[in-house]
């Protein structure tokens, strides 16, 4: 009686781990099959030129500003000179093109205003 306890504690413990072990291993796919999705959904817009950083390549430059948001952020400043979530945008668009000393004054503006 006492090695068919011992035998069945041990069963019972194995079919935990291989169970623990299966639950894991699906729960690791679909938490990871998400950040995958975001990945691709990020590399999608790339401006052009930027296929060879994707790829790993040392290709340095920056990516574009885009000129039409910009004309029509200042629009939108010019039109409504306390509108501080333009300024903010404006600045977002700049630190998207990593031209930071104009994002940092496009930022300071939104904050005076805010």
């Amino acid at each position: 009686m006492r090695s068919d306890s011992i035998f069945l504690g041990i069963c019972g413990i194995l079919f935990g781990v291989m169970l623990g072990w299966v639950i894991g291993s699906q729960q690791a796919s679909k938490r990871g099959a998400p950040q995958v999705q975001l990945q691709q959904s990020a590399a999608a817009p790339a401006p052009a030129g930027a296929g060879d950083q994707a790829a790993g390549g040392a290709n340095n430059t920056p990516p574009r500003l885009d000129e039409g948001k910009v004309q029509s952020l200042q629009t939108i400043i010019k039109s409504d000179p306390k509108n501080a979530g333009a300024y903010v945008q404006l600045g977002n668009t700049y630190f998207d093109a990593q031209r930071y000393p104009d994002a940092i004054k496009w930022y300071e503006e939104g904050i005076k205003l805010d």
